[in-house]
C-alpha cells in the first residue's frame, strides 16, 4: 500500500460533480451543523452520505472517481480485493529472507 503523498486528489463531491456535470443540481453540506446536511437530505430527490475524518475519505487519488462511477452506473463492483490471501502456506511461493 502506497503510504507517501498523492499529487493530487479527488473528493467525493468532485467526482459526483464531474460525473454529472451542469445536468444536475448537488446541494452540499459540510458539517451538519444547524442541522444543514438533514436540510439538504430532505431536499434532495437523492442522498450520498459520506461520513469521514478527512475532506477526500479514501485511500487513493481516483477512488471518489471510482464511487461516482459505481453511484451511476458506469461501473459494476464486482468484489475484488486489491489483496490475496493464500488459503494456506503451501500456496505462497518461496520468499528470499
Amino acid at each position: 500500500m502506497y503510504e507517501g503523498q498523492y499529487p493530487y486528489a479527488v473528493s467525493v463531491l468532485e467526482g459526483i460533480k464531474k460525473k454529472t456535470g451542469a445536468s444536475a443540481t448537488i446541494l452540499y453540506a459540510a458539517t451538519n451543523e444547524n442541522d444543514a446536511a438533514v436540510n439538504a437530505a430532505k431536499d434532495a430527490d437523492v442522498a450520498v452520505v459520506v461520513v469521514g475524518n478527512h475532506p477526500i475519505c479514501g485511500s487513493s487519488q481516483e477512488q471518489s472517481t471510482a464511487i461516482a462511477d459505481v453511484l451511476f452506473g458506469d461501473l459494476t463492483p464486482e468484489g475484488k480485493l486489491n489483496r490475496t490471501w493464500p488459503k494456506s502456506l503451501s500456496h505462497t511461493g518461496a520468499a528470499d529472507e
